[in-house]
């Protein structure tokens, strides 16, 4: 059994106005490679394991993992400055927020802001020649 309370719980999910920060590419100059893909997959960690465990209902702990992931990029990204100012703003727009829920989705459309930038800079850089087949070289036959 279910409180009545639960029955507005999708109602409130469906008028909820997501906040997707924007991103120039500009965001993440300075940045190497290994280093945005990195920020990029803790994040994408972050969301597979904390939208989840929002969906169950436990959205304390969706937004305990995503303000952790936010703390720990910050600590440990020196080399991607703009990451670590999108990811404090987030941090900072939680602090006026009343409740879990609110913070986690705060949160959330931080993630999202990122994962955004993030795939419009690989899309801007140019394509490495590597993934191109190497044919062998021609053989030469002394006749």
């Amino acid at each position: 059994p279910h409180p009545l309370s639960a029955l507005d719980a999708p109602r409130l999910r469906a008028s909820r106005v997501r906040q997707v920060p924007q991103h120039p590419v500009g965001l993440l100059e300075g940045c190497a490679m290994p280093a945005v893909e990195a920020v990029a997959a803790l994040l994408g960690h972050a969301i597979n394991v904390g939208a989840p465990a929002y969906n169950r209902g436990d959205v304390e702990g969706c937004y305990r993992l995503y303000a952790h992931t936010a703390e720990q990029l910050i600590d440990e990204r020196d080399d991607c400055p703009g990451v670590q100012r999108a990811l404090r703003d987030g941090l900072l727009r939680c602090e006026s927020l009343r409740d879990a829920e609110d913070r986690a989705w705060a949160l959330r459309d931080t993630f999202d802001g990122l994962m955004d930038v993030i795939g419009r800079w690989r899309q801007s850089r140019p394509s490495s020649p590597v993934s191109a087949p190497k044919r062998p070289p021609p053989k030469t036959y002394l006749n």
